[in-house]
């Protein structure tokens, strides 16, 4: 089973359905051919009989009638001659029992049959009809059963005793021809009907069952290799879905999918974001300024690295607790993002540590932009149980291309000039 079901994960749905619907017709041909056949063999038999019985009752007739009036077997062999050319296809032929034969003599083709068919003698014992298939030829063996009229004439015989028969022969192909011809329309039609009602079904499967599990597959194909991941996701079409269980299975995903957006949405905010200030943290803000220096690179577009170390923090921390110190970073940070450009970058890589990458600011305009973060930072005030907190800050800067291209040489160089301010502006109180 293990082995099947390896083969099977090989071919789709609709090349598995269009398999098991080719089978289907296959087996519906086979069967229909196997009973056709014995339809017609049937038929033949009920069709053969039928003629040949009647043909008998119509020659026993005819011969009844000419004995009745007197005639000699000269005359009896003409009636049966003449029905004979009246039916050119049939042979008929009659066959006395030794009774008959004793008081009328018979026929030397009678005689031989009589003694040596072993099918007469079967018909002449039981007085039963038999019918039987030679080859392309078919027999029919009628019993003459003697009855009071026939007593009067056949005076060694007694009632019920079969006189004789009549045996009849006819070629099978004249009964196959129109049979055959019928029931080859019959098959076809048939056929035709069977196989334009798997084509149908075959249409609607795909398309109410198969083509939603197709859609259903392709969507997670895609979100598998959607370099955008869950959160830009195609949009999945539940409509479509015609049965039941195939809509339940498609909310479902939609449910399970919406679900893992929003935790993907919040997992990426946690690990991109500062839970505190919710400015970028330093690893968000690495990968952003690799991007942006790379950019400068490429097209020699310029860009100024702030790095800024806030004074007089620790003894907030110290003398009003770190939840005095956690409002005021997050006034801080609330201040630098919605002061600074759309295009600049705020992050808090560290305690009381804060970058800004300022993308399009060459060095001539740097000092200037540094201000502007030393006031920010100044007037941010902050409220913690009625104490108003505010801090100072230090800030080194480096820019590109005079202070380095890489990350590492302007963070060092922005460490060093933000750790050069700081010793300057305890100098200068």
């Amino acid at each position: 089973m293990q082995r099947l079901a390896f083969t099977l994960q090989k071919f789709s749905i609709a090349q598995t359905l269009l398999a098991v619907f080719m089978l289907i017709l296959i087996l519906a041909g086979i069967s229909i051919y196997l009973a056709s056949d014995m339809l017609t063999q049937r038929s033949i038999n009920k069709l053969a009989t039928l003629e040949a019985r009647q043909t008998s009752q119509l020659i026993f007739q005819s011969l009844y009638g000419v004995m009745q009036k007197g005639w000699v077997k000269h005359d009896i062999d003409d009636v049966v001659g003449r029905i004979q050319h009246t039916l050119p296809s049939i042979e008929i032929n009659l066959v006395r029992s030794d009774k008959v034969a004793e008081m009328f003599g018979e026929s030397e083709y009678s005689r031989l049959q009589r003694t040596r068919s072993a099918q007469v003698d079967q018909v002449m014992r039981s007085g039963q009809e038999l019918l039987r298939a030679e080859g392309e030829m078919l027999q029919f063996i009628y019993p003459l059963i003697a009855n009071e009229n026939c007593l009067s004439c056949h005076t060694n015989v007694t009632k019920g005793y079969v006189n004789g028969v009549i045996h009849i022969q006819f070629p099978l192909e004249q009964l196959k021809l129109p049979l055959s011809f019928a029931l080859k329309n019959l098959v076809y039609i048939f056929g035709l009907l069977t196989l334009l009602l798997c084509f149908i079904q075959f249409i609607v499967f795909r398309r109410f069952f198969i083509q939603p599990i197709i859609q259903l597959s392709n969507h997670i194909h895609a979100i598998k290799h959607d370099e955008a991941g869950i959160k830009n996701r195609p949009r999945l079409d539940g409509s479509s879905a015609w049965f039941r269980e195939l809509q339940q299975l498609t909310d479902n995903f939609c449910n399970l999918m919406n679900g893992l957006s929003e935790a993907h949405t919040q997992l990426q905010e946690q690990s991109e974001r500062d839970e505190l200030t919710g400015l970028y943290n330093r690893r968000k803000f690495n990968k952003l300024f690799a991007h942006e220096l790379t950019r400068g690179v490429r097209y020699d577009h310029p860009l100024t690295l702030y790095v800024l170390d806030l004074n007089g923090f620790k003894p907030i921390n110290d003398t009003h607790g770190h939840a005095a110190g956690d409002a005021l970073l997050k006034a801080l940070g609330h201040s630098l993002a919605s002061s600074l450009r759309d295009n600049d970058l705020v992050a808090r890589i560290g305690g009381d540590e804060f970058v800004v990458l300022a993308p399009e600011l060459a060095s001539e305009h740097a000092e200037l932009f540094k201000q502007k973060l030393v006031t920010i930072v100044e007037e941010t005030r902050a409220e913690y149980d009625g104490i108003p907190l505010r801090v100072g800050t230090s800030v080194g800067v480096a820019s590109y291309p005079e202070h380095g291209d890489t990350p590492d040489k302007l963070f060092e160089h922005a460490d060093d000039a933000m750790y050069a301010d700081k010793k300057a502006r305890k100098a200068g109180r």
